[in-house]
């Protein structure tokens, strides 16, 4: 055993003090490092990387593999909690939230969102659909639900209050004006 100012060596090179190399070093077995660690350049690693602790990065990270994600187990970045992001999240592909939690108000379910949603296409709903909204409609263009286009609906239409049609078709048979009933009418 050798000891560079140190006259007890416990290991086969002991070293009291600073070590410094100007060329490369070639570690072929294992580097315990028990104090903090300063690299000022790129770390390359081709093997496994475990953390045991904290990962704190003030850079970008970037991760090039391309593994989809099909599950919560698989993809490139499979994270085992939550996840907390402060600013905009943008995803190039399908989202899909495996969460089955019922939503019985607007602060539950499988997705809650606290502001506004913008949707540029269809949006499909598979069971029913509440909106809570109590916003009273003085026009076609107020209330709790308002739609630009025209609304099909395929089964009863029950209104709880007045109903106001402010077409202005005449009627020049019993297929034209601003209301078509095509079954009887109780007044």
């Amino acid at each position: 055993r050798v000891g560079v100012k140190n006259n007890n060596p416990d290991r086969d090179l002991d070293i009291t003090g600073t070590l410094r190399a100007t060329q490369d070093v070639d570690f072929d077995a294992k580097l315990d490092v028990e104090g903090d660690t300063t690299l000022n350049a790129t770390l390359d690693v081709d093997g496994a990387t475990t953390l045991n602790n904290t990962l704190d990065v003030d850079g970008l990270a970037t991760f090039n593999n391309i593994a989809d994600s099909t599950n919560t187990t698989s993809g490139s970045v499979q994270i085992d909690g939550g996840v907390g992001i402060v600013k905009r999240l943008n995803v190039g592909g399908q989202t899909i939230i495996l969460d089955t939690s019922e939503s019985i108000s607007k602060d539950s379910g499988a997705l809650i969102v606290d502001g506004g949603v913008g949707i540029e296409k269809r949006l499909n709903v598979g069971g029913d659909a509440l909106i809570s909204g109590d916003t009273d409609a003085t026009s076609s263009s107020t209330g709790a639900l308002i739609v630009i286009g025209g609304a099909g609906i395929g089964k009863n239409f029950f209104v709880g209050e007045d109903a106001v049609i402010e077409g202005t078709t005449g009627s020049t048979s019993t297929n034209s004006g601003a209301l078509i009933v095509g079954g009887g009418a109780g007044i």
